[in-house]
């Protein structure tokens, strides 16, 4: 951003720096991996669950790989973790997670930002990004997809960048809207040549998906992120604003707002603004921040319309936490800027000093008092767990289990694929005993089973079902507008005449 603007930062081969950097990178892994091992509820809940599922059995099953919902691109990379179980896709998110703070720490030297080191600290211990690290979800390895291409263009990678960044919306689907920001840096910086490799994931997946889907669109034809509004809801226009300094941490959300105040006046400085070939860094800061706030007000515009069907939950903000910790950090190091043209050099150094040591000690302590981590199981996931427990020690596992709860299959040790140990889904809606064999048992949930249009009053009333026992939680949950319990139904042997096909 310039000398007048910015300290000068480290030397390159600052060997202390460093050293620091890779101490605080390498405690954090060790500390994650051990909040991973303790945690008996990963953050995510039935999405966790069904992108594990997806990813660990994507290898007996390959269409899995095209999922539209499981992001094609996240089964892939995760699927090799999968193998080892829900806690091999934690440990993935955990290096994706440790590897984001490094490039961030990388980037930052690049640009000349002082207090790099800081990184590690403000990216993992951003409140929102701690929870969904520990987690099966996309958002961590989106950010990867979202921070690596701008350090390979720092680095002159331009294709390079290109093409991965080209994947990020087959790991989430915002990427549609973030890839032409991504086209911008390159325009702006006359890497013309790169511009074309945008287009790379799309082009690939939809030739791979053709051969499978017969349709060469199919990316576009099968987004299941439409016409659900009435469902997943929309809320108040200032729902991600005013949550904010939970979701990122109040030091965060000051230092960002700290940091694009003190970065618009040099941009306004320059007529050319963002389109300055001859100064990358300066593009490279300009879409850090863009990409930053476009995806912090789509999802703020997504949950006041309905529009991509967002229930405006706060792991989406852990996708851009290691790009707004470099904010962050530059809004930091203007703090410092504006006290060193203002205090005495022994009370600039004693004031730094003191705000760093504060801002490590709050970063720090935050996640866990923010969120529950380690997790244990609670709510919803609870009930599901005591009645999955109750099935098999009462020996109903040795029946047929149909569900709705993903959870099920991961506590009854199902395979959820094999049609003869269980099945995700009743044959019909209408009808639920319809081909259901006499003794096999239904999981009725309020959440995902109670969302798929079965009523809980019709089942208790359905006489082909027998209810074997309820469960509900301690207080009171509301999920969709109902009541959350769980039922465990058998059906009997009443013979049901009428057999329509199947829905």
């Amino acid at each position: 951003m310039g000398q007048t603007t910015s300290p000068p930062g480290p030397k390159t081969g600052a060997f202390p720096e460093k050293a620091l950097t890779a101490l605080l990178l390498t405690a954090i892994a060790i500390l994650l991996t051990y909040l991973a091992i303790r945690t008996e509820r990963f953050s995510g809940g039935g999405d966790t669950i069904t992108h594990y599922l997806l990813s660990r059995f994507s290898w007996q099953h390959p269409h899995l790989l095209l999922d539209h919902w499981g992001k094609p691109v996240f089964t892939l990379l995760s699927s090799p973790f999968a193998q080892f179980g829900l806690i091999g896709v934690v440990m993935m998110n955990i290096l994706l997670g440790v590897g984001s703070a490094w490039l961030a720490w990388r980037i930052a030297r690049m640009l000349h930002e002082p207090n790099a080191w800081l990184l590690p600290v403000l990216v993992c211990f951003t409140p929102v990004y701690t929870e969904t690290i520990l987690s099966g979800l996309t958002e961590v390895m989106f950010g990867f997809f979202l921070i690596l291409p701008v350090f390979l263009f720092l680095k002159e990678k331009f294709i390079a960048g290109a093409i991965l960044v080209s994947f990020s919306l087959l790991v989430r689907t915002e990427g549609v809207f973030l890839i032409p920001l991504y086209g911008l840096y390159l325009l702006g910086i006359r890497q013309y040549k790169a511009l074309p490799f945008l287009l790379t994931g799309f082009v690939v997946y939809s030739i791979v998906g053709w051969f499978h889907f017969g349709d060469l669109f199919w990316l576009i034809n099968h987004m299941p992120y439409r016409g659900a509004t009435d469902i997943y809801g929309t809320g108040k226009l200032t729902h991600f604003f005013g949550h904010a300094p939970k979701f990122f941490n109040p030091v965060i959300t000051a230092l960002v707002v700290i940091g694009l105040l003190a970065l618009i006046p040099a941009w306004i400085k320059s007529i050319k603004g963002f389109l300055q070939p001859q100064d990358p860094h300066r593009a490279a800061i300009t879409l850090i921040v863009l990409v930053f706030l476009a995806y912090f007000l789509a999802h703020v515009v997504m949950w006041k319309t309905g529009i991509g069907n967002s229930l405006g939950l706060r792991r989406y903000m852990a996708a851009i936490a290691p790009l707004g910790a470099i904010v962050a950090l530059i809004g930091m190091n203007r703090v410092f800027v504006w006290w060193a043209n203002r205090l005495p050099k022994l009370a600039e150094k004693v004031l730094q000093g003191l705000l760093i040591l504060l801002v490590i000690v709050l970063m720090v302590r935050s996640p866990f008092k923010t969120y529950p981590i380690p997790q244990k199981l609670y709510g919803m996931d609870l009930v599901v767990k005591q009645a999955t427990d109750f099935i098999r020690e009462s020996g109903l596992d040795s029946k047929k289990i149909y569900y709705y709860d993903p959870a099920v299959v991961v506590h009854l040790n199902l395979d959820p694929y094999d049609p003869e140990s269980g099945r995700e889904r009743l044959y019909s809606v209408r009808w639920p005993q319809q081909q259901l064999e006499p003794g096999s048992i239904f999981i009725w949930d309020g959440h995902f089973a109670g969302n798929s249009g079965l009523k809980e009053a019709d089942l208790l009333e359905n006489p082909y079902f027998d209810l074997v026992r309820t469960f509900e939680p301690d207080h009171q949950i509301i999920v969709f507008g109902r009541e959350f319990r769980v039922h465990v139904f058998q059906r009997n042997d009443m013979r049901w005449e009428a057999q329509p096909p199947a829905e």
